[in-house]
C-alpha cells in the first residue's frame, strides 16, 4: 500500500518468461511454451525494492485461472483417551458435518496409504544463529526419515523479509542441498508474511499434506497482520504444524505461542514448544507420527466461485473414548 509497481515478472520454473515495467500485466502463453514445466511464478517489486510472489502449478498441459473448489478434503487424527491413535476405523465410524449439517462422505482412506507433501518452514532470523546448525541438521535427517517413495516436499528459510519458496521435490539429496544453501542468521522474524508464501505450493493439490513451521520468536516484522494470516490459512486447508523453541511453556502462554496454537487448531495442527534445538528430532518425530496416523476423508460442498462466506466442520466418530482433531473451518 501506498507504493508504486516498478516491474514484474513472470517466470516458469527458473527462466524468465517475461518481464513488465508498466502494465497491463498479461501475456498469452502457447502451451508447448509450457512443456515440461511444473508451475508459473508471478514476482512484483515496488519502488522500495520489495517482492511480492505468487505460484501457481500446472496441472497438465494447461492452468486454472480460477478454479470453484468443490472437493473438501479432512485430513482427521482420532486418538483415545491416553493420547494413543486409534487405528482400524472404517468410513461408517465417521460423520462429517458442515455448519452442523451432515455430509456425505464420498472418499475415505488411512493417510499412510497415500503419498505426502509437505512444506518445512525454518527460521534464520538473527536470534537463530547458535541454533542454526542443529536446525539443519535435524531438517535433514526428518526428511530421511519421513520420505517415502511418491512424497515430496520442500524447506524455506524466512526472517525479516520472506524468501523466495523452493519447489517440491522428491528426493532427499536435492532437500539436503536445499538445508545447506540456507544463509547465515540475520533480522527480524516474519513469521505471518512466511506462511502465505509457504501455502503457495499447495494450492490446488489434493491428498494428504502438511507445512511445519520451526521459530524462536514471535512476529515482529510482518506486513501481514495476524488476521489476514488466518483469513489464509482457513481459505488453504492446509493442516499447520509449529515447533516453538524457546518459549514460556503451558496451555497459557500468550503472544507467539498462542497464536500458533489457535493457527494449528484451526487448521488441525498441532504445536510443539520445546527448550533448546536438541529437542528438534523428538519433536520431528512427534509430527512424523502424527501424519502416519491420520484418516483422510473427503466430500463435496456446494460451491460458488464468489462464496468466501466461513463454514465450520465438524467430525465425529462412533467411540465414546474417541478425540477427534481435523480443520475447524474453511473459506470456500
Amino acid at each position: 500500500k501506498g507504493t508504486t509497481i516498478k516491474n514484474v515478472i513472470l517466470y516458469t520454473g527458473d527462466q524468465k518468461l517475461h518481464e513488465w515495467t508498466r502494465p497491463p500485466y498479461a501475456i498469452s502463453i502457447p502451451t508447448a511454451r509450457l512443456a515440461g514445466q511444473e508451475f508459473v511464478r508471478a514476482s512484483a517489486f515496488d519502488d522500495t525494492g520489495y517482492e511480492a510472489s505468487d505460484l501457481l502449478f500446472l496441472t497438465g498441459d494447461r492452468f486454472i485461472e480460477e478454479m470453484e473448489v468443490n472437493l473438501v478434503e479432512l485430513p482427521v487424527t482420532v486418538s483415545d483417551n491416553a493420547g494413543l491413535p486409534i487405528a482400524n476405523l472404517t468410513q461408517e465410524n465417521f460423520t462429517v458435518l458442515e455448519n452442523a449439517k451432515p455430509q456425505k462422505i464420498s472418499s475415505f482412506n488411512f493417510a499412510a496409504n497415500l503419498p505426502l507433501s509437505l512444506g518445512v518452514l525454518l527460521d534464520h532470523s538473527g536470534s537463530m544463529e547458535k541454533r542454526m546448525d542443529d536446525a539443519r541438521t535435524a531438517a535433514i535427517e526428518f526428511f530421511k526419515s519421513i520420505l517415502r517413495k511418491d512424497d515430496r516436499a520442500f524447506i524455506a528459510p524466512f526472517a525479516s523479509d520472506t524468501s523466495r519458496n523452493a519447489p517440491f521435490v522428491t528426493d532427499v539429496a536435492t532437500l539436503e542441498a536445499q538445508v545447506t544453501a540456507i544463509g547465515e542468521p540475520a533480522g527480524g522474524t516474519s513469521l505471518y508474511h512466511a506462511i502465505a508464501p509457504g501455502l503457495y505450493p499447495f494450492r490446488n493439490l489434493e491428498g494428504r499434506k502438511a507445512l511445519i513451521i520451526i521459530t524462536d520468536g514471535e512476529d515482529t516484522t510482518s506486513r501481514l497482520s495476524y488476521d489476514e494470516m488466518l483469513t489464509y490459512a482457513r481459505a488453504s486447508r492446509v493442516p499447520l504444524y509449529f515447533i516453538g523453541i524457546g518459549f514460556g511453556f503451558g496451555p497459557g502462554s500468550i503472544g507467539g505461542p498462542g497464536k500458533m496454537r489457535a493457527l494449528a487448531a484451526e487448521t488441525g495442527g498441532v504445536v510443539h514448544l520445546i527448550r533448546n534445538t536438541k529437542q528438534l528430532p523428538d519433536a520431528y518425530k512427534a509430527i512424523e507420527q502424527d501424519l502416519r496416523s491420520q484418516y483422510l476423508l473427503s466430500y463435496h460442498t456446494e460451491s460458488l466461485k464468489k462464496d468466501r462466506t466461513y463454514r465450520g466442520i465438524e467430525v465425529k466418530v462412533d467411540r465414546p473414548d474417541a478425540k477427534v482433531r481435523t480443520i475447524r473451518g474453511f473459506i470456500p
